[in-house]
């Protein structure tokens, strides 16, 4: 005989349910946890609605509180989540006169050089089955960086980050309509849904992906890594009309705490 739930036996289920999104509790904790327990509180307190949104704070905030160059971008905008960028303070030294005044150049915010990351989250599913929501193909984005947690496996997450141009490989699925109805739309919503161990999943973890390996380190290298880059690019782009001089601007403009965050980030995946 099937046992039955009563409806008030059901009403408590539901409301349950209803109230179990502690999402701001969770994000008054953000600050104080590392990423590893924080995607298990996630999963404890919050309905799938606000993980991506919650995860996408706590990497920003991390990057942000280790001393990397990034901000995050107003959903307005349309460019993604995360901004990694140079030079950080909208102006750059060009130079210090005999008085010790210090002149700088003062940088619009589209004249500097960055590059524009979307997160992605996931949690592996009974399907076993990673599914990747709301890609934006439309929206200026450099980078897809992707997390995925295996919820069978200690809650262990692995970390990727795709070139945009990276997703053409995988079967790209419109979230509303079919793809006749969607012919003469140009603004698509789209998903990706990669199966645990396939050949999919590899070539999105090691073919795919710009990252060095799939731990949280690797992330915040890769990030580092490209803040330096974009440091010698700005300083080049500045330097081609012959006003400055280019060993000067990068001896006044030292940022000697975006070199410091590599050679400590170094240090930490080498002792692994």
């Amino acid at each position: 005989m099937v046992n039955r739930l009563s409806r008030g036996e059901l009403l408590i289920n539901a409301n349950r349910k209803l109230y179990s999104n502690h999402s701001d509790y969770v994000k008054d904790l953000l600050p104080y946890m590392t990423i590893e327990d924080y995607v298990l509180l996630l999963y404890n307190e919050c309905s799938p609605s606000v993980y991506g949104k919650l995860f996408e704070k706590k990497i920003i905030y991390d990057m942000i509180s280790i001393g990397l160059p990034v901000e995050g971008i107003d959903k307005k905008w349309g460019l993604g989540d995360l901004m990694l960028l140079y030079p950080q303070k909208r102006n750059i030294v060009t130079n210090i006169d005999s008085s010790s005044v210090i002149h700088s150049l003062k940088i619009g915010m589209f004249n500097l050089s960055s590059h524009k990351y979307e997160i992605k989250f996931s949690y592996l599913g009974k399907n076993l089955s990673y599914c990747i929501k709301n890609i934006r193909l439309y929206q200026d984005v450099d980078f897809y960086l992707m997390a995925f947690v295996d919820v069978y496996d200690d809650f262990k997450i692995e970390y990727t980050c795709l070139k945009k141009e990276s997703l053409k490989f995988f079967t790209l699925t419109p979230m509303t309509g079919t793809v006749f109805n969607n012919l003469k739309n140009e603004n698509i919503n789209y998903s990706i849904t990669v199966k645990e161990d396939s050949i999919n999943y590899s070539y999105l973890m090691k073919e795919l992906n710009v990252l060095k390996g799939n731990r949280y380190e690797h992330v915040i290298k890769f990030l580092s890594d490209n803040s330096l880059m974009l440091r010698t690019e700005f300083i080049n782009n500045l330097c081609e009309d012959k006003i400055y001089n280019k060993k000067k601007l990068l001896s006044l403009n030292s940022d000697r705490n975006l070199f410091d965050i590599n050679n400590k980030i170094n240090k930490i995946l080498e002792s692994f």
